[in-house]
């Protein structure tokens, strides 16, 4: 993607690059790998990463960590001077430790409640400070593997859907149907559009962004709702709600225009026609 935006001033924006890791918790790893997880104990540590010679570097903007591994207070601090988006994931951290890491500028949770400890009723952990922490935002993979649609449900039930955003977390093995396909140097299975490692570990999806608010439709979260959790709410949590994520006057005209099944039909960057559907949009009311 970072290629072809630098040769095609029309293709899609590239907002930030979100790092998930590597300061996470070996305890929590999900589908990533240990193998490649640090701890903070110098300057070094986050000057090496970086200095990463990949062309997504310049676009580093967020990055998830787990707060409790050694150095972690000190990392969310040298992160925020740096002007990083931070998250906490992949992490058993305590409540008292992710009150530290907010005070320190956590604003975020990353694949809520995925790889984090459960909800305990005398450990809460990140997942009951992130639903008390009116601060933080959330983000949730809704395709139907990750969480129970009714889990979907008790959270937004719990916060609303202002602090709730919608991620694909998709992986490369997206739109290609089951099968197996070798992804970060192992073997990634796709059965029925559920991914999973050698291990059988969920290993991120094969859903888009769109396919994420069908699911939430079809759950019964109203549209606007559901819309909001993809695109405002998502531009909060980059810090980049002032000029994206609304059509308000002053924001940049970056438009997706949907018909009732929520097919692309139109597609303006910065107020340009990019793209139109050759088959008009489908009649309002047809299933």
């Amino acid at each position: 993607y970072v290629p072809e935006q630098e040769r095609d001033p029309r293709a899609a924006s590239i907002l930030g690059v979100h790092f998930e890791g590597p300061f996470v918790s070996p305890r929590r790893p999900g589908a990533l790998n240990p193998r490649y997880f640090r701890t903070f104990r110098s300057l070094r540590d986050v000057e090496d990463l970086l200095t990463w010679d990949i062309p997504a570097r310049p676009f580093v903007r967020m990055m998830t960590l787990a707060p409790e591994v050694e150095g972690g207070l000190a990392l969310i601090e040298e992160l925020r001077r740096r002007g990083f988006r931070l998250a906490i994931g992949h992490s058993e951290a305590s409540f008292e430790i992710c009150e530290a890491a907010a005070e320190r500028g956590v604003t975020h949770v990353t694949h809520f409640p995925n790889a984090l400890a459960p909800l305990h009723h005398r450990q809460l952990g990140v997942v009951g400070w992130a639903l008390l922490e009116e601060r933080v935002t959330l983000d949730l993979i809704a395709d139907g593997h990750h969480l129970d649609r009714r889990m979907v449900a008790l959270v937004k039930k719990v916060m609303g859907t202002d602090r709730l955003a919608l991620i694909s977390d998709a992986i490369a093995a997206a739109g290609l149907g089951d099968g197996q396909y070798e992804i970060w140097g192992e073997m990634i299975r796709v059965v029925n559009g559920r991914t999973e490692n050698a291990a059988g570990a969920l290993a991120g999806s094969v859903i888009t962004l769109r396919d994420a608010v069908r699911h939430l439709l079809q759950w019964g979260v109203p549209l606007p709702e559901a819309m909001r959790m993809a695109t405002l709410v998502p531009a909060r949590v980059l810090g980049v709600a002032e000029a994206f994520g609304a059509l308000e006057p002053g924001k940049r005209a970056d438009v997706l225009v949907l018909d009732e099944q929520l097919r692309p039909h139109l597609v303006l960057r910065d107020g340009e026609i990019v793209r139109l559907s050759e088959e008009p949009p489908s009649p309002v009311g047809t299933p």
